[in-house]
């Protein structure tokens, strides 16, 4: 039994076809029954397949062993008088008996309308011819049950076998591996469904049962003993007078998964009447046929019920028991991520993370307009091995999982390159709405030519987009690559996402302005014009004084103008007459409308004069200008002067920024520790007036000096608020504390002395925070100074530890240190005191003992915040 469980818990899910007769050289089959047994068991466990365990197992068991162990020396006399291998006579006694073994792993029923009362039912079955021979039936009787009340109503001869074909899991040129095999065999009956004589208003079930399940199953419970689980074949229909053909499986099954891999595939199932399909996976239904009476031909008047429970299970079959550990709920096998299948396409995927052998059941039920009409039902047994020597083809960045965002009318064009490491053939399967298969897509459609090469693909995805694509929808394009690798096909995927989007709008020229020929005409000037690709041409549109509008002009692409007469602005500065352009794109969409040129002679040409809200040092390194937002439609830039405050010079034109929202400008072109800068905002329109400049405003200049006990601080005035400078804050922080407020000064205060300094710490930032008055909470801050105090101790030069309260412990006075170290000595140089905190003291005791009226040699090493080092000595003297 220990062998047995050891090897039904084996990793080693692949089961060898054939058999090294090199296994059993160097071996002895004589000596004691107790060597031979063990040599047997052996070879058992560790030579051949699980499959052939309970064959070895009863062979070898106590009952048998003297019985065949005669039967083996008869034989090897034989072999050497025929100059026979032993191991070949081993081989063929271990195939003689293996061959009795029988193993179903999945199929399905299939009934397709022919035409009238016509129709071909379809019976397939898979068999394992790797773990044994399951032979197929040369001919099946299936039921065919009212659903209404179970009672069998028809029995369905179905002749000799019509095919019997291998699924092929391996590449062309490699070796067959372990758990590679598996057949199909395929039974079609033509038969008359006449809906007068088959009148039952539930429906119809068609079943057929067949042992058995293989033993070594991982997930479900097969019985203790070989051949006890039976298999079942299960399929639905709707009442006759519904013209119904079920569900059909188009794809081989592909059965053979890798450790660690993911595994996606859609065994294609598809409803010749179009009807809606549901894909879901359910629990494999149990059989009651066993190894002794394997087939189900006989088809009772009812079929087998579960004994006492037959309204427990909604089918007319038990459900097999999940093995503990595996549930639908759950994970019906070990993979990470689970197994799950795509209730509307049909997409299985799960990538395996152990091997061995697993049943799975997937039912697919038809729906029409709603109604529920009938289910077939795929069972599948799963082997999952090891494929370490094959490698997964590999998709080039730009055609694996993307996404590509582009405006109509461009051509989207991106390489799809597949290339496989091992040198395999690689084969390439692509769909999407963007190749014609949906109606929302319009030609031209997306090309792809490329789908097989030798050890790569390589092939350019191509889509003209147009107008009519530009529905902002994403358009999904799936690619599927396998290669012909050992020991079995790899698979990729990829799926690449395109939108669509519509075209930018053009913006409108760089400037309109308006020159006044006379009364009557009026000239609109206007600069550059956008050259973006998706650009058309411009309206020049007239507003006129009643409200309406009226198209002066277009200009296009290449026109080369620069202005546009209106001969028709009768008495326009009595009238005011307004203009503006606005432009199409490519796909004729209308952009935003440009500013209004007014022919009213009252409104002024230059712009409004800005007011710069606040000039502020930022992260102690740059300066921030902030300003109104200019009002004029006509906006071209924002003109920042700038100079040195207190110099000479006059102020410079110093950046242009053309965004109207942008109303701030960072300069980090200072030096905010060595000076303070001021600045003026203009404001410029697209007919080159220019606004009057703002107000000045100058950023603080914080400087500062360290002297014994005290900091000076002095600044210059902050310049200038329109409700002027209340206050200035002083802020400051150390190592040990956050920032904190110590002052807050009333105009016009331009200097502080900080004289109340935590001598723990010796270093101290300061910056001066200014608020603007008259309600307003603007405030300016300068720049940060560092300021250092000197480090000093004060080391006492006597005490008395006698417990009276009074100078009873000895330490220095640390003022403004960082790092110390304190060592004292005794007259015979012994350390009999050390301390690294600046605040510990010696209470004079030394082993246990009083140190009084003697006299200690000290000496200390520190620093200061300015890294500076010192070195002091002294002594010390006790008194009682």
């Amino acid at each position: 039994m220990n062998e047995k469980n050891n090897l039904a818990d084996s990793q080693n899910a692949g089961f060898a076809s054939t058999i090294n007769t090199k296994a059993f050289s160097g071996h002895s089959i004589y000596g004691n029954a107790k060597n031979t047994s063990a040599f047997f068991r052996e070879i058992a466990v560790e030579k051949f397949p699980r499959i052939y365990f309970p064959l070895v197992a009863i062979l070898f068991s106590p009952f048998l062993f003297f019985f065949f162990e005669l039967m083996i020396r008869f034989i090897k006399q034989i072999m050497q008088l025929l100059q026979i291998k032993f191991s070949v006579i081993i081989l063929f006694l271990l195939l003689a008996f293996s061959a009795k073994a029988s193993h179903l792993v999945g199929g399905n029923f299939s009934l397709q309308h022919i035409g009238g009362t016509q129709y071909k039912l379809t019976l397939k079955v898979f068999r394992d011819c790797e773990n044994g021979i399951a032979d197929f039936n040369k001919d099946v009787t299936v039921g065919m049950y009212d659903k209404a009340n179970d009672k069998l109503v028809r029995r369905i001869f179905m002749g000799n076998i019509v095919s019997n074909e291998p699924l092929v899991f391996v590449g062309d040129n490699c070796i067959n591996i372990p758990t590679g095999c598996t057949s199909i065999g395929t039974y079609n009956a033509l038969i008359t469904l006449d809906p007068d004589a088959y009148n039952s208003i539930s429906g119809y079930y068609f079943s057929w049962e067949r042992c058995c399940r293989n033993t070594i199953i991982q997930n479900i419970v097969v019985g203790n003993q070989p051949g006890t689980t039976g298999e079942v074949y299960y399929m639905e229909i709707p009442p006759l007078n519904i013209i119904n053909s079920t569900p059909v499986f188009n794809r081989n099954p592909l059965t053979l998964l890798c450790v660690n891999t993911p595994f996606s595939f859609n065994y294609d199932a598809t409803d010749a009447d179009g009807d809606s399909l549901v894909y879901t996976l359910v629990t494999p239904l149990k059989g009651f046929t066993t190894s002794k009476s394997p087939n189900d031909d006989t088809q009772k008047d009812y079929p087998l019920l579960y004994p006492g429970k037959a309204n427990t299970y909604r089918y007319r079959y038990p459900e097999v028991q999940w093995k503990p550990g595996y549930n639908l709920e759950g994970n019906i096998m070990d993979a990470n991520p689970k197994l799950e299948i795509d209730r509307n396409t049909g997409q299985l995927e799960v990538t395996p993370t152990r091997q061995g052998i697993y049943v799975i059941s997937i039912r697919v039920e038809e729906y029409r307009n709603g109604i529920r009409l009938g289910e077939v039902r795929l069972d599948l047994q799963l082997t999952i091995s090891s494929c370490n020597t094959n490698t997964t083809p590999k998709f080039n960045p730009e055609a694996y999982n993307k996404t590509y965002i582009v405006n109509a009318t461009d051509t989207l064009q991106f390489p799809v390159i597949i290339t496989d490491a091992n040198g395999d053939s690689l084969y390439l399967e692509f769909d999407g709405t963007v190749f014609g298969e949906s109606p929302k897509i319009k030609e031209p459609y997306a090309t792809f030519n490329e789908t097989k090469g030798k050890a790569k693909i390589a092939s350019d995805f191509s889509w003209i987009t147009t107008c009519e694509h530009a529905t902002g929808d994403t358009q999904t394009v799936n690619f599927r690559v396998r290669d012909n690798g050992c020991p079995i096909h790899k698979s990729a995927f990829s799926t690449i996402k395109i939108i669509v989007l519509p075209p930018p709008t053009p913006l409108p020229p760089a400037m309109a302005c308006l020159e006044r020929p006379d009364e009557n005409t009026l000239r609109i000037n206007f600069g550059e014009y956008t050259s973006d690709k998706y650009f058309v041409y411009y309206l020049l549109m007239r507003k006129n004084p009643d409200s309406t509008e009226t198209i002066i002009d277009t200009v296009y692409r290449d026109d080369l103008r620069t202005y546009i007469i209106d001969d028709k602005a009768f008495s326009h500065a009595k009238n005011h007459y307004k203009y503006y352009f606005i432009g199409v794109n490519i796909c004729g969409e209308f952009g935003k409308r440009g500013y209004y040129v007014n022919s009213d002679p009252g409104i002024p040409f230059e712009p409004a004069e800005r007011y710069i809200t606040r000039t502020t040092v930022k992260d102690n390194k740059y300066v921030l200008v902030e300003w109104e937002e200019a009002l004029e439609d006509n906006f071209k830039s924002y003109q920042v002067y700038r100079k040195i405050n207190f110099s000479k010079d006059s102020f410079e034109l110093y950046k242009s920024i053309y965004d109207r929202a942008q109303k701030y400008f960072i300069d980090s072109a200072v030096d905010v520790q060595q000076k303070s800068y001021c600045y003026k905002i203009l404001v410029l329109n697209y007919c080159g007036y220019k606004s009057k400049p703002s107000n000045k405003s100058c950023s603080i200049l914080l400087q500062g000096e360290a002297k014994p006990f005290e900091n000076h601080l002095n600044w210059n005035p902050y310049i200038e608020w329109k409700g002027g400078v209340e206050s200035y804050k002083v802020v400051r922080r150390d190592d040990g504390t956050p920032d904190s407020t110590i002052a807050i000064l009333p105009n016009p205060s331009v200097s502080f002395i900080d004289d109340k300094l935590n001598i723990d710490w010796g270093a101290y930032w300061y910056k001066i925070v200014a608020k603007e008055g008259n309600g307003s909470n603007t405030i300016s801050e300068s720049n940060e100074v560092y300021l250092i105090q000197e480090p000093m101790v004060y080391p006492p030069n006597a005490f008395t530890p006698n417990n009276d309260g009074n100078n009873d412990a000895w330490g220095i006075l640390p003022v403004f240190v960082k790092d110390y170290h304190l060592k004292v000595f005794n007259r015979w140089g012994q350390v009999v005191f050390e301390a690294n905190n600046k605040h510990k003291q010696w209470n004079g005791i030394y082993n246990t003992n009083d140190a009084f009226n003697n006299v200690y040699i000290w000496q200390i090493e520190y620093t200061g915040w300015d890294s500076s080092r010192h070195y002091i000595n002294g002594n010390v003297t006790t008194y009682k």
